[in-house]
């Protein structure tokens, strides 16, 4: 007898709370906005009279457009957008009606374009942009929309582009390539600083990745300022593993003549120190020659100084 009243009990507490459950769903409002043909333009649950809970939005032809979730009226969570023709077109996470969260927006193909992250509507961290065909177009690194650090750049085919080092927006350092891979322009790639004061000593900073360079090799070499009063820059590669210095006559012809380096030796580290054996009268230029292979191919990239 206990036990039949208890099934009958049980089952009367099932019926009344799904009961209650009906009458919430009864009660939830639903706000929904026409196009003038009589399509559904937005479908989005209310609390009173702001949006709260699942949203949805519509193109003219009754695609869907987006959809996501509102908390009294503020975007939260994930948020999807599609194209016309129903290609996703961004995904993005939201708190408190800010982007924070994971970033990424598509192309007209449906392939990443953007994949990076936000935080109360900022860029933050790490960005990638990418080409149609998929491979990198940049890779960015961003502290609250000011872009810090390493920034790389990327032609088409996947060869690189530019290699930089940004502080506060600005490139302290930059390095532009061709698609063969040889040195276009730069800016900063070597830094030469005098050890102490009164000393003959000297260090050597070269900015950026210098993993792919088989070869990384510092030449000096003293000029006599009567000699090579038109000096122009010094010539080297490690094909010819020669040195030569380019100076400029007084008919201004250019003339090349081959010279002893007072300093020549290969390094492997992107920072080295050097000492100079006398103190010398004239000029010290120098060059710091980086050599990689490409396709098979040896890229020499050459980077003239001279000491102050």
């Amino acid at each position: 007898m206990i036990q039949v009243y208890l099934k009958i009990r049980k089952k009367i507490k099932e019926v009344l709370l799904l009961s209650m459950m009906m009458m919430v769903v009864s009660c939830v409002k639903v706000r929904k906005e026409y196009y003038a043909d009589g399509n559904i333009r937005v479908k989005g649950e209310l609390t009173g009279d702001v949006l709260d809970g699942d949203y949805k939005s519509y193109y003219s032809d009754g695609t869907i457009e987006s959809f996501g979730k509102f908390e009294m009226g503020r975007k939260v969570g994930k948020w999807k957008w599609y194209g016309i023709n129903g290609e996703v077109e961004l995904d993005a996470e939201y708190k408190n009606d800010k982007l924070n969260g994971d970033y990424i927006r598509y192309d007209t193909l449906g392939n990443k374009k953007v994949v990076g992250s936000f935080i109360n509507n900022h860029k933050n961290g790490k960005f990638l942009e990418y080409y149609s065909n998929g491979n990198i177009e940049s890779i960015q690194h961003y502290t609250l929309d000011t872009l810090e650090g390493i920034y790389k750049s990327y032609y088409e085919e996947g060869s690189l582009k530019m290699d930089a080092i940004m502080n506060k927006g600005i490139a302290v350092y930059f390095e532009k390539y061709n698609h063969s891979g040889k040195t276009i322009d730069s800016h900063n790639k070597i830094i030469v600083k005098p050890a102490g004061e009164n000393s003959n000593g000297y260090n050597l900073i070269l900015n950026g990745d210098i993993s792919g360079f088989w070869k990384k090799q510092l030449i000096l070499v003293h000029l006599d300022l009567i000699t090579y009063s038109g000096y122009e820059t010094l010539i080297a590669g490690t094909v010819i593993d020669k040195v030569f210095v380019l100076s400029k006559t007084p008919l201004g012809e250019i003339n090349r003549e081959e010279v002893k380096p007072i300093l020549n030796f290969e390094f492997t580290n992107s920072e080295v120190s050097f000492k100079l054996d006398e103190v010398y009268s004239g000029k010290i230029v120098g060059m710091v020659l980086l050599s990689r292979k490409i396709n098979g191919k040896n890229i020499d990239s050459s980077f003239p100084f001279e000491l102050k």
